[in-house]
């Protein structure tokens, strides 16, 4: 990534008047008002050191490189138009170029959003109406799918897809790059991010400078990072944890990131790079603990299998965004690893932590420094701090969500002890979570089944903590009964009938089309008819057929478990 004719100078940071230590240092750049000052800061301290690297290349950019990329960046974007106030799109995997892009924007007073990348056309179109960016910028192979977003939203306007030839661009009349980025305010909004409601419409959260540094500062506070830590940027950038943990914890805490563009690739990464920070989804503990199964089956002691794997530098690892398995934390605690479980939302960042010096496996810990947190009556969790500015163009929402004094309603029921450790034992909406963390409305998958397999009746979407979505489907009594009459079907009961693969078939068609309109994580893998025929009011669907899913999922337990055998 290192370009050799680009001048590494860097004027006119808020770097520190006389030369810091590297703690100093790093405490300097917490204490700047914004992610750009916070920037230049670390920057600033760090001009030699690598910033940025990408799993299997010897490329890489130091942070004086970065910094000064980051200003031809911006004095590009400058030139195309963009100012302070607007948002500018990224699409791209976790590679250097998302935080050139990123970090480029916010120099300019504007906001990012990264769309994910494996989203279809119908997720992308409302989202970009909302955020009204007219610029995205992007990977080459992303071009088709945002031309097709820009026919049906309106925008982009313009896609970018070679950052050389943006930076490349002169410098529009009267920018001055030292003032752009001097005049973005602690509660400008330094980040846009989309999340799905219980019913797939999505939500643009909208995140401040102030509150996204305030959250830096505070897992600091929490566990002090070592200067020149390193850490490895491999999930999705749309999702607020990766962008938080790794991109603005760079920022302020100066970590060398190391970009890992497929995630299959995860183990060499860890095992290359000996991160001192590191944080995943249970379902990645899971792996890495057969792993460490194996090493230990093989004879090695702790010791070696930490730097078999890569954690032999570990100074802190985080679990997040689902409930850990307690034996996958053991498994971890056994070589001396403490895996703290975090709490947060989109909308919240990390909220509440175990501290490493005292775990409680099964809870989310207690709140993080510069956090509150309360239950309310009927056991809904609570949080205060610095949480997101509001969702974009929707303060009804955003009322219904943070109340007068400032409590952010998570929608997650728990419960706290004599120690002040929560632990989430439900949630208020239907949301799935999935075990790579992956929050689903399962709504939004059960319509999109039944509007396009007229024989469903009713669908329950499965998957919290598990690797992929399945469905329990209920087939609709007339809709067989006409089915079998068009395809010239023997009689038989609704059961009998629902077993027939000729229906199976049909439905199987529906679920295919369904899938295609939804996001990879999305789609409903397997499926199971159910040979049971719902009456309004039962044990499984209310008088007004709404759907009782803890009773469906109760009662086929055992279909359920078939559907992930094997």
């Amino acid at each position: 990534m290192a370009r050799g004719g680009r001048s590494a100078s860097i004027v006119s940071m808020a770097e520190p008047a006389t030369v810091m230590t590297p703690g100093a240092a790093l405490e300097h750049a917490l204490a700047q008002p914004t992610l750009v000052a916070a920037f230049r800061a670390t920057a600033a301290a760090n001009a030699d050191r690598p910033a940025l690297r990408m799993l299997g290349s010897d490329e890489e950019l130091t942070f004086a490189q970065y910094a000064a990329r980051v200003r031809a960046i911006a004095t590009g974007l400058a030139a195309l138009g963009v100012r302070a106030g607007d948002t500018v799109g990224l699409m791209y995997t976790n590679r250097p170029d998302f935080y050139l892009a990123d970090t480029a924007v916010q120099h300019l007073g504007a906001t990012p959003f990264s769309i994910y990348h494996t989203n279809p056309v119908d997720q992308i179109v409302p989202l970009m109406r909302n955020a009204g960016a007219r610029i995205v910028l992007a990977q080459p192979e992303y071009e088709e799918t945002l031309a097709e977003v820009g026919r049906r939203a309106g925008a982009p306007e313009r896609i970018v897809t070679d950052l050389t030839e943006l930076e490349a661009l002169p410098a529009p009349d009267g920018f001055d790059f030292e003032a752009s980025w001097r005049a973005v305010g602690a509660e400008d909004i330094a980040l846009l991010i989309y999340t799905s409601g219980t019913t797939g419409e999505p939500k643009g959260v909208e995140w401040s400078h102030r509150a996204l540094l305030q959250n830096v500062v505070n897992v600091h506070r929490l566990l002090p990072a070592s200067p020149h830590g390193r850490v490895l940027s491999y999930l999705p950038m749309a999702h607020l944890f990766e962008r938080w943990f790794s991109h603005y914890g760079q920022t302020g805490l100066g970590y060398t990131v190391t970009c890992v563009p497929d995630a299959a690739r995860l183990a060499e990464a860890i095992a290359t790079v000996h991160p001192t920070r590191f944080c995943a989804v249970p379902r990645i503990y899971e792996k890495l603990a057969a792993a460490i199964d194996g090493l230990l089956a093989s004879g090695l002691s702790a010791d070696p299998v930490r730097e078999r794997l890569g954690f032999d530098a570990i100074e802190w690892m985080g679990s997040a965004a689902a409930p850990a398995r307690p034996d996958t934390l053991e498994t971890f605690d056994a070589l001396g690893l403490k895996i703290a479980e975090i709490w947060g939302m989109s909308e919240t960042a990390m909220s509440l932590s175990n501290p490493v010096e005292r775990i409680k496996i099964g809870t989310v810990g207690r709140p993080m420094p510069g956090f509150e947190a309360r239950l309310e009556p009927d056991g809904e969790l609570c949080v205060r701090g610095p949480i997101f500015s509001g969702y974009r163009n929707d303060p009804e929402r955003t009322a219904e969500a943070v109340d007068a004094d400032g409590w952010m309603h998570s929608g997650d029921i728990a419960t706290v002890d004599e120690d002040g450790y929560y632990r989430i034992v439900d949630r208020k909406k239907e949301i799935i979570i999935n075990s790579a963390g992956k929050n689903i409305p399962p709504a939004m998958v059960e319509a999109r089944i039944k509007q396009n397999a007229p024989l469903v009746a009713h669908a329950v979407a499965i998957g919290d903590a598990r690797p992929y979505l399945t469905a329990l489907l209920c087939l609709d009594e007339d809709q067989l009964r006409q089915f079998a009459e068009r395809e010239g079907l023997a009689a038989g009961t609704h059961a009998e009938l629902s077993q027939r693969p000729e229906v199976r078939d049909a439905v199987a068609a529906g679920i295919d089309a369904a899938n295609a309109t939804l996001a990879r994580i999305e789609q409903v893998k397997r499926f199971a008819i159910l040979e049971d025929a719902w009456l309004p009011g039962g044990d499984e669907v209310t008088p007004s057929l709404k759907v009782k899913r803890r009773n469906v999922i109760t009662r086929y337990a055992d279909d359920v478990e078939a559907l992930y055998a094997g």
